[in-house]
C-alpha cells in the first residue's frame, strides 16, 4: 500500500482523528474552517466569475419530452448534483472560480471547498465573493478522502473535482471507486501548431508560459513545414490540453481540430487569457484524454465541450490585460503567463493605433479634398 493509499484508508476509517493526524503531520496545522483574509483583486475575481457564469449558462442542454410511440412518452431532465467538493490548489483563485461557478449555474445545493492551509484565507475571501460559505483549510490526500467519505466535521459529497499535485490525483483515483471524480489532472500541456507567418517570439512566449507550471509540463512545437496534413495528424495523436494555432493558416485550421481540450486561434488569443480572463473553463483533459472527453462540468450528466475555439480580438485586448494585471497581487498569476498576454495586446494596441492613424489621415485627406472641391464650386459659381 502506498502512503497515499494509507492516508485515504485511514481517513475513511478513523475520520476526524485521522484527518487531524495527517493534516498536522503534513501541513503542520490541524484542519479548520478557513477565515477570509489576505489581498484579493475583487474586481478581477467578480469579472472572471461573471464571464464564466455567462458562458457556462449557455451550455446547459434542453430537457427532452417526446411521445416516441402512441401512448409511450419519454422524458429526460438535466438535474444538478446535491453536493460537490472542490479541491483548490494553494491560492489558485482562478481554479476556484472555474469549478465553483459552473456548479452554481447548474444549481448544486452544497459546494464544499478544501485548500491547503497556506493561502487558505485568500481562497476563502474569493469564495466569499462568490457566495460560498464552506471552505476548509486542509489539503493533500487527507482532504480528498474527507470529501469522499466524510468525517464527523466534513460531510461527504457526491462528486470531487479540481486539480492538484500527483498525491492529490492519486487520492482521487483511489476514492473514485466510491464517489464520482472528474478527470485526473496530469501535467499541464501545450502544443503550438505553427504555420507560415507565425511569429517565433510569440511561439516561444507560449511555450515559456506553459513551462512555468513545472518541470513535468509538456511543451511542444509542431511546424507545418509545407505538410499541413502530417502536422494535423501529430496534433490529433497528442490530443493536448491546450492547442495554440499560430501563423497564416490558424483560422483555416481551427475547424479541423478534433482532439484538444481548448484551441486558441491566432496571436491575439494567448492561453493565459483563457486561464484567467475570457470565461472559458481552464479545467481541461490531459494525458491524451481529449480524444474522448472535453471540459468537465460539475453537473452530471453534463455537456462536454469537445472543442473550444477561443479568439480574443485585438480591440478587446486592453480589457483582458487590465483584468489580468489587477488580478496579479495576492493570488497565483504566473509571470510568463502575464508577459505573454502583455506581448500579444501591446502588439494589438500598436496595430490598432496604426489603423486609427491611417483612418484619421484618410478622413483628413478626404475632408481636405471635399473642401477644395467646395471651394472650386464656389469660385465657379461666383464667376
Amino acid at each position: 500500500m502506498t502512503e497515499v493509499a494509507a492516508i485515504v484508508e485511514d481517513v475513511r476509517l478513523r475520520r476526524d482523528s485521522a484527518l487531524a493526524h495527517w493534516a498536522e503531520r503534513l501541513d503542520g496545522t490541524p484542519p479548520a474552517r478557513a477565515e477570509p483574509g489576505g489581498e484579493v483583486p475583487v474586481e478581477a475575481v467578480l469579472a472572471l466569475a461573471d464571464a464564466v457564469r455567462r458562458w457556462h449558462r449557455l451550455q446547459r442542454p434542453a430537457d427532452l419530452d417526446e411521445e416516441i410511440l402512441p401512448g409511450v412518452r419519454l422524458e429526460r431532465r438535466w438535474l444538478p448534483l446535491a453536493s460537490v467538493g472542490i479541491y483548490v490548489p494553494r491560492r489558485l483563485v482562478s481554479t476556484l472560480v472555474m469549478c465553483a461557478v459552473p456548479a452554481q449555474v447548474a444549481g448544486v445545493e452544497r459546494i464544499a471547498v478544501v485548500t491547503p492551509p497556506e493561502g487558505a484565507g485568500t481562497v476563502a475571501r474569493a469564495a466569499e465573493l462568490l457566495g460560498l460559505e464552506e471552505v476548509w483549510a486542509v489539503g493533500g490526500p487527507q482532504a480528498v478522502a474527507a470529501l469522499a467519505y466524510g468525517t464527523e466535521t466534513i460531510a461527504p459529497v457526491d462528486k470531487v473535482v479540481g486539480p492538484g499535485n500527483a498525491f492529490v490525483n492519486e487520492a482521487k483515483r483511489l476514492v473514485a471507486r466510491d464517489v464520482t471524480v472528474d478527470l485526473p489532472a496530469g501535467p499541464s500541456e501545450v502544443v503550438v501548431l505553427a504555420s507560415d507567418g507565425a511569429d517565433p517570439a510569440v511561439v516561444e512566449l507560449e511555450l515559456a508560459a506553459q513551462r512555468e507550471h513545472g518541470p513535468d509540463a509538456v511543451c511542444r512545437l509542431i511546424e507545418t513545414d509545407g505538410d499541413v496534413e502530417a502536422a494535423l495528424a501529430r496534433v490529433e495523436a497528442l490530443a493536448p490540453e491546450h492547442l495554440v494555432l499560430l501563423g497564416d493558416e490558424a483560422e483555416r485550421l481551427a475547424p479541423r481540430i478534433r482532439n484538444a481540450g481548448a484551441v486558441f486561434v491566432g496571436r491575439w488569443s494567448p492561453v493565459a487569457a483563457g486561464d484567467y480572463a475570457t470565461g472559458g473553463n481552464h479545467v481541461l483533459p490531459t494525458g491524451r484524454r481529449a480524444r474522448a472527453a472535453g471540459l468537465r462540468d460539475v453537473c452530471e450528466p453534463a455537456p462536454q465541450e469537445l472543442e473550444v475555439a477561443r479568439r480574443v480580438g485585438a480591440a478587446r485586448g486592453d480589457r483582458v490585460l487590465s483584468r489580468l494585471r489587477r488580478g496579479h497581487a495576492g493570488v497565483r498569476v504566473l509571470d510568463r503567463h502575464l508577459r505573454r498576454v502583455g506581448r500579444a495586446f501591446r502588439a494589438a494596441f500598436r496595430l490598432r493605433a496604426g489603423v486609427r492613424a491611417a483612418e484619421d489621415r484618410r478622413r483628413g485627406e478626404s475632408a481636405s479634398a471635399t473642401s477644395r472641391r467646395s471651394s472650386r464650386r464656389c469660385t465657379t459659381a461666383l464667376r
